[in-house]
């Protein structure tokens, strides 16, 4: 029971996981808790601790205000200059409905018992102790906050813990802030997010190639629609530039006028309206460090981080950036953004993508978003071979070119044979060996194949659909460390069979998995088009929907024709070959957990 506690991949995060192990294991000395004994402020030494949270609460508080003061604008007035980047104004207003008892009890169920408590030092484990007593008068506060068009201002003061990420410890910009806002506020802004992201997608607001923070759109799906857009204009000979831009800070510098405008253009308007602006003001925050506490500071523009509401509404800051560019699709995840641009020859993409820079650029100064022009690179992906020495610029402004971009935590290389990826996932995996080893004698066999999932298994599968159809002396490797971690755990030899040491864990070699991957996905669109994005519904075509002849194979996909080997590695040509492939009887099944059981054994006895 208790190793089964410690490792239930289904409870557990990743983080948990790995601190357990640490605790079971002693693969390591558990770290002090970070002390921050000294600052460094404009080569002055502070080390009295009230002094240090004042420090970094001034630093923070200020990080976006800085940054937007810096960007310049590009007309004389910015109010002028952003507006005509807007969408027209939609004509439906949302109407805000007000919460009930049975709503505010099931939020404060959903809570996690673990997160850590705000200002109030009241968390969600107490709070779940007591709601049936305060769900009334909770519902009663909310339903006024919503009426009255008024947010509480305890409800605004965010308690700051800074994180060390790397660095010298005496710099404040070595430092992580992490908001922790009321639970109570938690519940109010969720009350909310469920109220506005019905209306935006009823609407149809959010644009379509946005994928952050939102339901059914995953990194996955959005690095598969960007690789196969790639992969099809290099089938049909075009040089193609992938612009991979950085913002600074865009949280940050989230101007609240700009916003507030925004909201009115897309619907929220009257007493919602009014809530948000209540929302945004007389924000406050204060940092704390070893028990002790810095003075309240204003918190005058960017979204609230560690909200719920503060990525909802960053997505409707940004929404109409694609505007900048409108005959190009920029894909957006957050404020994560790239667009490959094509031309028949480099030099014509280079000046095409020079255009669409500097007009994402004078988009970004009218909403006060910097780019980060030592962060943004970009990659040319061609058939032939490419000049090293090619420049691309916005005014002094040069980019540097990358021969290998992490997008999305997959490095995507501009041969596209995923080698650097798969060399980034086997050095993550090439650790396990000896962790392997340790393991199996200290923890139940039953378990180790949680931890095989929760700590291997998950690094293999993510971005799979992408790297998965690299060559097999690329992915050669990586296979082979798998077998062997597998076989470790099993304490097998390398005599046994891989079908032997891949049914005992219920999973698949590296290249079926993908093949799973991928017939999952055509079976959601088949099925299930409503769990995909809006540009997933006509992404694989049907036989049906060509001809209205009644032949064996009118419920296959229909096969493309392609004229080169990129043509013939993208999802949709894959995805259609692998599902005309499969038994009538496995395409029947609807429910989807029920198709991927049925499908994992198919491709087992495959093996």
């Amino acid at each position: 029971m208790y190793y089964s506690n410690q490792f239930n991949i289904k409870t557990r995060n990743t983080k948990e996981l790995w601190a357990n192990l640490n605790t079971v294991c002693s693969f390591k000395k558990k770290k002090s808790k970070l002390h921050v004994s000294k600052l460094l402020i404009n080569n002055r030494e502070v080390t009295d601790t009230k002094e240090i949270v004042d420090v970094f609460n001034t630093y923070f508080s200020k990080i976006g205000t800085d940054i937007a003061m810096k960007i310049k604008d590009n007309s004389s007035g910015a109010n002028e200059c952003f507006k005509t980047f807007c969408d027209p104004p939609l004509q439906n207003s949302m109407y805000c409905e007000p919460p009930n008892k049975s709503e505010v009890l099931e939020i404060i169920e959903g809570l996690k018992s673990s997160k850590s408590p705000g200002n109030d030092n009241i968390g969600p484990k107490l709070l779940k102790f007591v709601s049936t007593e305060l769900v009334t008068p909770l519902t009663y506060i909310y339903k006024l906050s919503f009426e009255s068009s008024t947010v509480p201002d305890e409800l605004k003061i965010a308690k700051i813990i800074p994180i060390f990420k790397k660095g010298e410890t005496t710099l404040p910009a070595n430092y992580r802030p992490i908001s922790l806002l009321s639970v109570f506020d938690k519940i109010l802004e969720k009350l909310m997010f469920k109220r506005v992201t019905n209306f935006l997608n009823k609407n149809n607001v959010i644009y379509k190639n946005q994928f952050g923070f939102r339901k059914h759109h995953s990194t996955t799906l959005a690095l598969i629609e960007a690789i196969d857009n790639l992969y099809k204009l290099l089938d049909e000979n075009k040089t193609v530039i992938g612009l991979f831009l950085d913002f600074e800070k865009a949280f940050d510098t989230v101007n609240h006028e700009i916003l507030l405008y925004k909201l009115n253009n897309y619907g929220i308007r009257g007493t919602t309206h009014e809530w948000f602006k209540n929302y945004l003001t007389n924000r406050k925050q204060f940092v704390s460090v070893d028990g002790v506490s810095s003075s309240l500071l204003d918190i005058q523009c960017g979204v609230p981080q560690g909200s719920i509401l503060g990525p909802l509404l960053f997505l409707i800051y940004i929404n109409d950036i694609h505007n900048s560019v409108p005959e190009r699709n920029i894909k957006l995840f957050a404020d994560d953004a790239n667009i490959f641009l094509h031309s028949k020859t480099v030099e014509e993409s280079v000046k095409l993508t020079q255009t669409c820079l500097a007009n994402i650029q004078r988009w970004c100064s009218a909403n006060k978003i910097s780019i980060n022009y030592s962060k943004t690179t970009y990659s040319i992906f061609s058939r032939g071979v490419t000049n090293d020495y090619t420049e691309i610029a916005v005014g002094s402004h040069k980019i540097s070119r990358a021969y290998a971009s992490k997008y999305l935590g997959v490095i995507i290389d501009e041969k596209l044979t995923w080698s650097n990826h798969i060399d980034y996932v086997y050095n993550k995996q090439i650790k396990f060996v000896g962790i392997a080893y340790r393991l199996r004698n200290k923890i139940p066999a039953l378990f180790l194949r949680n931890i095989y999932y929760g700590l291997i298994h998950s690094n293999i599968l993510y971005g799979l659909e992408i790297y998965g159809n690299a060559s097999h002396s690329q992915l050669d490797k990586l296979i082979k460390l798998n077998n062997k971690i597998l076989r470790i755990l099993q304490f097998k030899t390398i005599e046994t069979s891989n079908m032997v040491i891949y049914r005992n864990y219920n999973t698949l070699p590296i290249p079926t998995l993908f093949k799973c991957k991928i017939l999952t996905l055509v079976h959601n669109f088949k099925h299930h088009k409503d769990k995909l994005p809006v540009i997933f519904k006509n992404y694989f075509t049907e036989n049906c929907t060509i001809h209205t002849y009644a032949t064996r194979n009118s419920d296959n996909l229909h096969m493309i024709s392609i004229n080169s080997c990129y043509g013939a590695r993208t999802i949709v040509q894959i995805g259609s070959a692998y599902w005309n492939q499969l038994p009538k009887s496995l395409k029947l099944y609807v429910s989807t957990k029920e198709f991927q059981r049925k499908l994992k054994l198919y491709l087992q006895y495959q093996l």
